[in-house]
């Protein structure tokens, strides 16, 4: 570690540069007890930080993002109820114009960082629970009401579809890279401890859940991705899906909203 330093601090000579030694500090990964080493840059002490931010992610030893990921969907949340005087709400603007401005301007603060992250199915859930709050609100439904098929209708994908999608959508970024693609490969043959956190531990979950073999969803990714993204969206034509269909389509009518939440009524009998 201090040789690189090293290295760092030689090639701000010869380039006359400078770091600012306030803004940087090193973090030690994983469980293992720090054995206290101090580390120099320029001559003056890093300090150890047991959290930093680095490229708008926050990143803690333990490599937990959950906080991080909450947090970040409450601005979700928070951008699209900010629209709320705009008619954004139940009997306002059409709630298919709502869900497009919902998946274009508001789900877009949580996808940075979401495609290489781990997390955990309790995280997936809280998030999953407040995009069906979201979804409840725009469309008028009560917390008694189904919420799945209006969510397709929607075009709607859940967090935990979302998380799986934005790993395809990585597959397919990396391949865009021969020195990538070939890393990424080396990597798929490493063997991992069980309660490791990676990239390569999430796709391998992807491709049980999918139920396919890795080699298939790398060679197909682009039909891969799109036969994903149409099985999560696609809904039984049933003559409740259409009534949801029309009663949305028709949402501005209170009335509408009404036999909305008839039709997709969950509640006690």
């Amino acid at each position: 570690m201090q040789i690189l330093l090293n290295i760092c601090n030689e090639y701000t000579k010869k380039w006359a540069l400078e770091f600012n030694i306030s803004k940087c500090k090193f973090i030690v990964f994983g469980s293992n007890k720090f054995n206290d080493s101090i580390f120099t840059l320029n001559g003056l002490p890093l300090l150890f930080s047991n959290n930093i931010k680095y490229l708008g992610i926050e990143f803690n030893r333990f490599l937990n993002f959950s906080n991080f990921f909450i947090d970040k969907f409450k601005n979700v949340s928070n951008s699209f109820f900010s629209l709320n005087s705009f008619g954004f709400k139940p009997g306002g603007i059409n709630p298919f114009l709502q869900s497009f401005i919902y998946k274009s301007f508001c789900v877009s603060r949580l996808l940075y960082g979401l495609e290489i992250m781990s997390l955990n199915k309790k995280t997936l859930n809280s998030m999953n629970i407040s995009q069906n709050n979201i979804i409840r609100y725009m469309t008028g439904l009560s917390k008694h009401s189904h919420i799945s098929n209006t969510r397709k209708t929607l075009k709607i994908l859940s967090i935990e579809e979302l998380f799986i999608y934005m790993k395809l959508v990585f597959i397919k970024n990396l391949k865009n890279n021969i020195i990538c693609e070939r890393i990424f490969n080396h990597l798929l043959v490493m063997k991992y401890k069980k309660n490791s956190k990676s990239f390569i531990k999430d796709f391998k979950n992807v491709c049980i859940i999918l139920q396919k073999q890795s080699t298939d969803i790398i060679n197909n990714i682009h039909s891969v991705l799109k036969e994903f993204k149409d099985s999560c969206l696609k809904i039984e034509e049933t003559t409740e899906t259409e009534l949801i269909k029309v009663c949305l389509e028709n949402n501005h009518n209170y009335i509408m909203i009404k036999q909305l939440n008839l039709v997709t009524y969950a509640g006690p009998q």
